[in-house]
């Protein structure tokens, strides 16, 4: 499971910092992903999970916690399925890192980044977390997996 949460990270640094395969390297990029990847050793792993299972998000729900679903997938998709919750987001992943959209991101409380599978939100975590955004998680297999966990019974 965690090299999965691993796999995802290292193709959303790619994918974010679009770096070209060559023979030299941008140091600068090789910093910022270190600043990532120093702090994920074992122990951050197993306290600070960096996905967390569609079950657990409904739950928090229940419970009263203070969650907040970003949805950053594309307007066309959720067009024709999207996410109602109260307190949900709808920020497309290529405007997420727009000044205006981090600061329509709450501080206090869980924020779930939900993708179609898990993929992007995993990107999107992990720079999340580069630039100091601490208080998220990515919905492990996306609206895939919500919309399964999702029935009359676990419905909060």
């Amino acid at each position: 499971m965690k090299l999965k949460v691993w796999s995802l990270i290292v193709m959303g640094l790619y994918i974010v910092f679009s770096v070209a395969i060559s023979q030299a390297y941008d140091i600068e990029v090789a910093k910022k992903a270190n600043s990532i990847f120093s702090m994920m050793d074992r122990k951050t792993l197993a306290t600070s999970p960096c996905k967390v299972k569609p079950d657990i998000v409904l739950k928090w729900i229940k419970d009263g916690e203070k969650v907040t679903i970003l949805d950053i997938r594309t307007p066309e998709e959720t067009a024709i399925a999207g996410i109602t919750y109260k307190n949900s987001l709808r920020i497309p992943l290529n405007e997420l890192f727009k000044e205006e959209n981090l600061n329509r991101l709450p501080e206090d409380g869980k924020i779930v980044i939900v993708c179609h599978s898990g993929f992007r939100g995993g990107a999107a975590a992990a720079i999340l977390r580069l630039i100091g955004i601490q208080n998220v998680v990515v919905l492990e297999g996306g609206l895939i997996e919500f919309v399964r966990a999702l029935t009359p019974l676990t419905a909060p």
